[in-house]
Order: C-alpha cells, then sequence, then structure tokens
C-alpha cells in the first residue's frame, strides 16, 4: 500500500471509554488510544446515560486524530452495549437522554410481558436471553407507563447508532445491535412486530 489506512474506534463500556486509532500499511496493523474518558449513569430522580458527555468525548478524540493525521479516516466505528436506546422525533431531534439500562424500573417487566406472551416464545424468535435490562423491557416499561415520549418518537436507535447518527445522520440499527434488543428476529430478518403488537407496543420507529 501507498498509504496508510487509518481507522478510527470509539469503545464505551458501562463504566468508561476510549477513542482509538488503527494503523494497516499492508503488512501490520498498529493500535494506539486517543482519548480515555470516565462514563456512567446519571442520577437525576432516575437513572439515565450522559449521551452529550459521550459525544463530547467521541468528538475530542476526533479532533486528537485529526491532529495527528490530517488525511480523513477510512472508516470510523462506535462499539457499545446493545441494550440502551435513544429516541428521535420525526425531525430527528433527541427525545431526552437515553435511560440508563441498570435503573431499577424494568425489574417487574419481564414478569408482566410475559404474562401476555410467554418467554418460550421470544426465545424462539430473538434468541436473546431474558435480562431485565434488555430493550425489551425498557419499551415495555415506556408502554406501561405511558411515557410521552412515545407520542412523538419516530426513530429507536440504540446508544452506538445514536453516535453513529451524530455522526453521519443516518437513521438505521445496526444488524447485531438489534439481535440484542430481544425485539427482533434473525430468522425473518424483521421485528417481532406480531409478539410487540400483542405487548401493545408500537414499533413502526424502529428500523433496521
Amino acid at each position: 500500500m501507498r498509504q496508510t489506512a487509518n481507522f478510527v474506534a470509539a469503545d464505551l463500556g458501562a463504566s468508561g471509554g476510549r477513542v482509538m486509532l488503527g494503523q494497516w500499511d499492508g503488512r501490520t496493523f498498529s493500535v494506539q488510544e486517543l482519548r480515555r474518558f470516565s462514563n456512567g449513569g446519571v442520577l437525576a430522580g432516575d437513572g439515565y446515560w450522559d449521551i452529550l458527555n459521550i459525544w463530547s468525548q467521541i468528538k475530542a478524540g476526533l479532533t486528537k486524530y485529526h491532529s495527528a493525521c490530517p488525511q480523513p479516516p477510512h472508516g470510523i466505528a462506535v462499539g457499545a452495549w446493545g441494550v440502551g436506546s435513544g429516541l428521535l422525533d420525526g425531525a430527528g431531534r433527541l427525545i431526552g437522554n437515553p435511560r440508563h439500562s441498570r435503573d431499577p424500573r424494568t425489574a417487574a417487566m419481564p414478569q408482566l410481558a410475559f404474562a401476555a406472551v410467554p418467554e418460550r416464545k421470544w426465545l424462539s424468535e430473538t434468541g436473546v436471553c431474558t435480562m431485565p435490562i434488555n430493550t425489551l423491557f425498557q419499551l415495555y416499561n415506556m408502554v406501561r407507563t405511558h411515557d410521552p415520549a412515545l407520542d412523538t418518537a419516530q426513530t429507536l436507535l440504540t446508544i452506538p447508532d445514536l453516535c453513529a447518527y451524530f455522526l453521519c445522520g443516518d437513521r438505521s440499527v445496526e444488524w447485531t445491535e438489534a439481535v440484542a434488543t430481544q425485539m427482533y428476529s434473525p430468522k425473518r430478518k424483521d421485528w417481532t412486530r406480531t409478539l410487540l403488537n400483542a405487548l401493545e407496543m408500537a414499533v413502526s420507529f424502529c428500523r433496521q
């Protein structure tokens, strides 16, 4: 290769994050850290992810990349947990901070959901083991509590997809992230609309 290929990746964890630079020269691949930062939930009555701080940290990492490498990267990726999500309205605006996946509001949701649709049906369709933190139960909690955010929501994006949206404006859910929500059927290559409808969960704003 005449030119080194540069790739930037934001790796988000539940307690910390980092922005990494990977470089491929045609023979070897090297990795270096551009930025490391603390991450975690913010308690404000309920628990939330500080998504704007996460985004500002990613931008700071990209700024450091630009100061070291004047040419644009060949690719940018964001990796994070697949159970958190944010909602956008019809104009693409974020409707509040995403709720923290470990907020105790979802503790009773699996039992309530499975009273309407047996757990075995969810497992057969999604292949995902039940955890109260899964997106399915976060969204179901919003439905049961009549969360007003659902009245204006048009798009659901997982946390890494939300960061990718901030980067490039694409409103879609990456396949592996969709599977992690416990609302997607790999067999049908679509959201489990029949099961979700049985829980009175509108999923027209979920796109993969």
